[in-house]
């Protein structure tokens, strides 16, 4: 029992810091796009399908609000899976319309650092919060069958 605990608490804490990490480089990135231009119209036609049927500025504002609704839902671990999903989604699209063609360099502008985040979502996405969120105080709240086994 007490292993369990621990290797609970571990990984608990593992994911913390993966949140932690992730919501700091999305949160950043989105308070780019809420002080910056929109560059969008640069870009708009090398987006991958649905998201070049919209126009840039709808695309900008859901890039932009992405990356700061998701952020805080993760440091909150409150719907932390679909902040992930979200989050990877908003990556593959800045992977295939500005990263992929230029290489794997970051200072090429390559899409190392695209990888690197969808790396640490991947986790997230598959393993939820951790009982370090409100994800699992709500669960151990209003799901009593819950609290058996994983939290």
């Amino acid at each position: 029992m007490k292993t369990n605990i621990t290797a609970t608490w571990q990984s608990a804490l593992g994911l913390l810091a993966l949140r932690l990490f992730a919501a700091y480089e999305f949160w950043e990135s989105g308070m780019q796009k809420w002080s910056g231009e929109n560059w969008f119209a640069e870009i708009n036609d090398q987006f991958p399908f649905p998201f070049y049927l919209l126009p840039d500025s709808m695309n900008w504002n859901l890039a932009m609000w992405a990356e700061l609704v998701f952020p805080v839902l993760l440091l909150l671990g409150l719907a932390t899976r679909l902040s992930a999903l979200g989050l990877i989604i908003v990556t593959a699209v800045a992977w295939a319309a500005v990263h992929a063609g230029a290489g794997y360099n970051v200072c090429d502008n390559g899409y190392k650092m695209a990888l690197i985040y969808i790396v640490v979502l991947i986790p997230i996405l598959l393993q939820g919060a951790g009982c370090l969120s409100l994800d699992a105080l709500l669960k151990k709240r209003f799901c009593p069958k819950c609290r058996v086994g994983n939290q």
